[in-house]
């Protein structure tokens, strides 16, 4: 059962990768969130977290990946945000 799960998790992945690899050969890129400064013009917060023992205006975490599309917003990323 575990190596059926594995390889489960396994063709997930690698078809992620396939969809990832051909949006962004049509122009489409994921914007990066991760432990970046909230940055109003590509991001929309979702929630604002207080006392998280970060920064104020960074991002915690990605609630719905965005997508810039030859350069231009195509869907702004929601994320959660840092404030002391």
């Amino acid at each position: 059962l575990r190596q059926i799960l594995a390889s489960l998790v396994t063709g997930y992945t690698m078809s992620l990768q396939r969809v990832e690899r051909a949006l962004r050969q049509h122009g489409l890129d994921a914007i990066p969130t991760g432990g970046e400064r909230f940055d109003p013009e590509r991001m929309e917060v979702v929630e604002v977290v207080t006392e998280s023992g970060r920064p104020s205006g960074e991002v915690i975490e990605e609630v719905r990946r965005g997508y810039l599309w030859n350069g231009r917003v195509f869907r702004y990323a929601q994320v959660r945000v840092a404030k002391s």
